[in-house]
């Protein structure tokens, strides 16, 4: 493929909820394999550079067990679908327990196709990959116990640990340190040194599906952070490298460079791009436009553009709540403008540019319908057009 060209611009698509109403509106089940063939030479004309497929990988049962038990997504569910059923909610698409594509979504082969099918109109393939944690069943749980932060004992889980049936150990819960663990996924240990062995065959062995990743929370790995998060409970490290330098290296060896790009905070920009990040998620944007701070957001345009063209500008995403929700009608367009001409990538979200307001939670498995905005829709039209061909 041609290079990426500066100032590139991603569209992120929640791959469940996109193939159940692409099976709606056609009237016949549609799957990796029978995706219409429009759809990405449709993206590409609209100006996208990159197509983000959101949640591949196949789910976790156990994690759509506890889906379904959790008040908040349920209460989650019954806000974003009028009809909503508790069937409606899935496993996490970040609570991984196998990476291979989800059996209800295709197999690999038409993971490849689907592949080709982007590459051939220009269109680069992303796909996820979660470092931190896999899912509580993930088979690794049995299989390599001391990949994961555990701990042996014979006493009952507390919160942030589980026990795996018949083991004579906790399993730590996965966790970002500000915020209560994700109760359905299991802690990889980044201070051993199979653990980043492991991983990193795994990140490599997914190369052949896509053409880069997006890689989910990807400072929890970095060696200060992993062990601040977890302190006395996972000893001194095995290893001094960085597992992003790992991986850097085992790309290198492959002769293999795809896109990475990551989901970082807390000032770690830069420390990832050293490592190989080509982009990394700027918040501050975000933030600005949801504090409507006027003042701070003038400082950031006057930034130099070098220190600017590495992160990745959202307005929304599926963490956050959508920009018409939080923006209205008043304020929308003003926003999508500085977005689509500020240095860095330039990140949009399936329905965005018809005005959708409700969030989608990861774990449900259907979207609710909205009705498009036709005026910001031609208008959105018109801005990528003129952004794409300046």
């Amino acid at each position: 493929m041609d290079p990426l060209r500066r100032n590139p611009h991603i569209y992120q698509i929640n791959l469940m909820t996109w193939l159940r109403d692409l099976s709606s509106e056609l009237g016949r089940r549609v799957t990796l394999e029978t995706i219409p063939g429009d759809r990405w030479p449709a993206l590409r004309e609209l100006g996208m550079d990159l197509v983000w497929l959101m949640g591949m990988w196949e789910r976790s049962p156990t994690s759509r067990e506890k889906a379904r038990r959790e008040p908040n997504l349920l209460e989650a569910g019954r806000n974003a679908l009028p009809d909503f059923e508790v069937e409606d909610l899935d496993g996490s698409p970040y609570a991984v327990h196998d990476y291979r594509p989800d059996p209800r979504f295709g197999s690999e082969e038409a993971l490849l196709a689907v592949k080709e099918a982007c590459e051939a109109v220009g269109l680069r393939l992303i796909l996820d990959f979660v470092p931190n944690h896999t899912a509580c069943d993930h088979q690794w749980v049995l299989e390599k116990p001391e990949i994961y932060v555990h701990k042996e004992t014979a006493e009952d889980p507390v919160d942030g640990f589980f026990r795996v049936q018949g083991q004579p150990y906790l399993v730590a819960n996965g966790k970002d340190p500000y915020f209560p663990p994700w109760t359905d996924t299991a802690q990889l240990h980044y201070g051993r040194k199979e653990t980043h062995q492991v991983m990193a065959r795994a990140l490599l062995g997914l190369t052949r599906f896509c053409h880069g990743f997006r890689c989910d929370m990807a400072m929890l790995v970095l060696r200060d952070i992993f062990r601040n998060t977890w302190g006395a409970l996972v000893g001194d490290p095995e290893t001094q490298e960085e597992f992003w330098d790992l991986a850097r290296r085992a790309f290198k060896a492959e002769g293999v460079s795809p896109l990475m790009i990551a989901e970082a905070y807390w000032g770690t920009d830069a420390r990832l791009r050293d490592l190989g990040f080509q982009f990394v998620y700027d918040k501050e944007l975000y933030d600005l436009f949801s504090a409507r701070d006027i003042a701070r957001l003038r400082e950031l345009l006057a930034r130099p553009a070098a220190e600017q063209e590495h992160q990745v500008r959202f307005l929304e995403n599926h963490d956050e709540p959508r920009a018409m929700a939080f923006l209205g009608p008043g304020h929308i367009r003003c926003a999508m403008v500085l977005h689509a001409t500020l240095p860095g990538m330039r990140f949009w979200q399936e329905g965005q540019f018809e005005g959708y307001r409700i969030r989608v939670p990861v774990q449900l498995s259907r979207a609710p319908r909205e009705e498009a905005d036709p005026d910001l829709l031609r208008f959105s039209h018109v801005l990528l057009r003129l952004v794409d061909h300046p």
